[in-house]
């Protein structure tokens, strides 16, 4: 299968095109490799192909799905992008509790960008809701912990 941080990394140059054309199809293969083999980092840069159409068609359910898998391996950045697409309905149905949480959760990490769309969202919620979603968002964080020690 190869190695899939080497496979990331590859991606991120024929994206960026350093020392070589810059191709998103190619980016998308070689990041696909990596993402398989549940390398988080793959994984969030394929949400960013998909939500943003770069080379390739736009793709909100795709993004969703990637960011999804990439927030539940810890990567701050896709739990903050899951978050708004839940908060947008964009490839994922409105969900304002589970965009919170998803926020909370990067929130928790010192994403202060999360912080403030949470507080945001916030204002549209109940308490009922605010209160269930940072419970499951510690809840998350602790789990996370445990499996990152």
């Amino acid at each position: 299968q190869g190695d899939a941080r080497a496979q990331t990394s590859l991606g991120l140059l024929y994206a960026r095109g350093y020392g070589v054309e810059k191709n998103m199809e190619t980016a998308r293969k070689w990041w696909s490799f990596a993402a398989a083999q549940n390398d988080p980092g793959a994984q969030y840069n394929l949400g960013i192909v998909y939500s943003g159409g770069q080379g390739i068609p736009r793709d909100d359910a795709q993004a969703a799905q990637w960011y999804g898998k990439a927030a539940m391996r810890g990567h701050v950045q896709a739990q903050h992008n899951l978050g708004l697409l839940y908060f947008e309905g964009r490839g994922v149905e409105k969900d304002l509790q589970r965009s919170y949480y998803w926020l909370a959760v990067a929130a928790l990490q010192g994403d202060d960008a999360s912080q403030a769309a949470k507080e945001k969202i916030a204002v549209l919620m109940t308490g009922t809701q605010i209160r269930e979603a940072d419970v499951q968002a510690q809840d998350w964080m602790k789990k996370a912990k445990k499996a990152w020690q």
